[in-house]
């Protein structure tokens, strides 16, 4: 199978790339892009079958469940699909969530059991993870294969211009408001627990040969507790390659955007955002 060095039950404990309650506070303000997937899950029509990979905590899932659909989701860390699973039992809703690689050729008969989708979405930069061409493919042809009839899987992934293959590597002023790599910021959540600030310092490397974006983080929680030190790498995928992995898996790309609105895909956009739909073979 392809490789990615995403391994979220191996990571440091506490982090809030891997620590479910973490995750949720340092992430409670990302809501801007939930009206966008409800109108995709509403352009398949009422009590459509959704999957979300690479789903986390529900976050996503959980909101269109909320609204009637009939969702699932997989991910890859069993803590955060075990929250997942424990926040749809709080709220009476009727989502199921398992353990699984999105990678996985497998995925739709074995892990989701053959059910197959109106709608599969890859939300909040997740195909970032796939950390080569290889991977890509493998993720969008397991994706491809989760699909209904006519139905249409939609991407939501980092803009391949986010930071700009130029021996500087200036980062993309929209996403990284440093403006240069390798250049520390921080930024502060909650603490799920104490509600006192834990603070993440940031810095990152963009690699113009790989196309690979390694971030780094030290994450303050406060005395008496020693600093957390994370990574997280992520590829941004040219257009190309998407457009390529489309095609192999017998996808037709449908829509571009380049924001939540609609937007045109466009230099300096801050999504990159793919609608396909699944093509079946003529008789």
């Amino acid at each position: 199978m392809p490789q990615t060095d995403y391994q979220p039950d191996r990571l440091t404990a506490g982090s809030y790339l891997t620590d479910p309650a973490h995750y949720d506070a340092a992430h409670a303000d990302v809501v801007s892009d939930l009206p966008f997937w409800r109108r995709m899950a509403d352009s398949a029509g009422p009590g459509a079958r959704i999957l979300e990979l690479a789903c986390g905590t529900g976050r996503v899932a959980l909101q269109l469940a909320k609204a009637g659909f009939a969702v699932s989701g997989v991910d890859l860390s069993r803590a955060f699909i075990e929250a997942a699973r424990q926040k749809a039992a709080t709220q009476g809703l009727d989502a199921r969530f398992a353990v699984g690689d999105m990678r996985d050729p497998t995925l739709a008969d074995t892990v989701l059991e053959g059910q197959r989708f109106d709608r599969v979405f890859i939300a909040f930069n997740s195909l970032g993870l796939m950390l080569s061409a290889a991977d890509l493919n493998a993720a969008v042809a397991a994706a491809a294969a989760c699909l209904a009839p006519d139905g249409e899987l939609v991407i939501d992934t980092y803009p391949p211009d986010m930071v700009r293959d130029t021996p500087a590597a200036v980062a993309h002023p929209a996403i990284f408001p440093t403006g240069k790599p390798g250049v520390v910021w921080r930024w502060a959540y909650p603490h799920p627990e104490t509600g006192l600030p834990v603070a993440v310092d940031h810095r990152h490397r963009f690699d113009a040969d790989t196309r690979l974006l390694r971030h780094a983080f030290i994450i303050h929680h406060g005395a008496p507790a020693a600093p957390i030190p994370a990574h997280l790498t992520v590829r941004l995928h040219s257009d190309a390659e998407i457009r390529a992995a489309f095609d192999a898996a017998g996808l037709q790309v449908t829509q571009r955007m380049g924001d939540h609105r609609g937007g045109a895909v466009r230099p300096g956009a801050r999504h990159n955002i793919w609608v396909a739909r699944r093509v079946l073979p003529r008789a």
